[in-house]
């Protein structure tokens, strides 16, 4: 092995290395846009807006983590019109593959699928 070839085999292989520490930045799997069964979406965005179209009418709202599997989502902009102030609620999720799962505090649970 010529001292070039092994320079540039070393070198590729730092390069390499560098290259995947760097590339290791974590995807949010909760960003991007859901619907739920009976046709509403739901669309996380980074930040904490949640743009949400229910029964034909497009909501904006926020959300935010209370640790890695709980979310609050301030749901006023949308009950409020609906006549319920108290609308910031907490809620569990889980998510397997393209299915979240949305559980309310009272046990109810709101399935969504990611679209693609």
């Amino acid at each position: 092995m010529t001292k070039k070839f092994a320079f540039v085999l070393i070198a590729l292989v730092l390069l390499a290395t560098v290259l995947s520490a760097c590339g290791g930045a974590k995807v949010d799997p909760l960003l991007g846009k859901w619907i739920d069964e009976v046709g509403d979406t739901w669309e996380f965005v980074a930040g904490g807006n949640l743009n949400a179209v229910a029964s034909g009418t497009n909501y904006t709202t926020t959300w935010k983590y209370v640790d890695n599997d709980t979310i609050t989502i301030d749901f006023g902009p949308i009950l409020t019109q609906a006549g319920d102030p108290n609308a910031v609620l907490t809620l569990d999720f889980t998510i397997s593959g393209d299915n979240l799962t949305l559980k309310f505090q009272n046990g109810q649970e709101v399935p969504l699928k990611r679209v693609k």
